[in-house]
């Protein structure tokens, strides 16, 4: 599928939750904004481990608007540092960008 491309930029590219408590379920958001002239399409948005998730507009995003990606990390049975990503498919180039988040899990 010949899609046309556009640009993304995010007002982040990780988010540290800091310490947090084994069980602890934390959320937070990034921003997204559509850079360039076609409408963006996310495609999909796959974390790195069924410990976190996303919530998005399946929407394509008009030239210049931006939305917010709400992102969700269950730390249940997790301990330590944890570093998880989320890569976003979209109509961009590259085809994939990736979010980090960050968490230290005490127990």
């Amino acid at each position: 599928v010949n899609r046309l491309k556009t640009t993304i930029t995010f007002s982040k590219k990780n988010h540290d939750f800091g310490i947090i408590e084994q069980g602890d379920k934390v959320e937070c958001v990034f921003q997204i904004t559509n850079t360039g002239k076609q409408p963006l399409i996310l495609e999909e948005i796959h974390g790195s481990c069924g410990c976190i998730t996303a919530e998005f507009s399946k929407d394509p995003i008009p030239a210049g608007e931006s939305i917010e990606i709400k992102v969700k990390f269950n730390s249940d049975g997790k301990k330590g540092k944890q570093a998880k990503t989320l890569t976003i498919t979209a109509n961009t180039e590259p085809i994939q960008n990736l979010l980090t988040i960050l968490a230290d899990v005490q127990i």
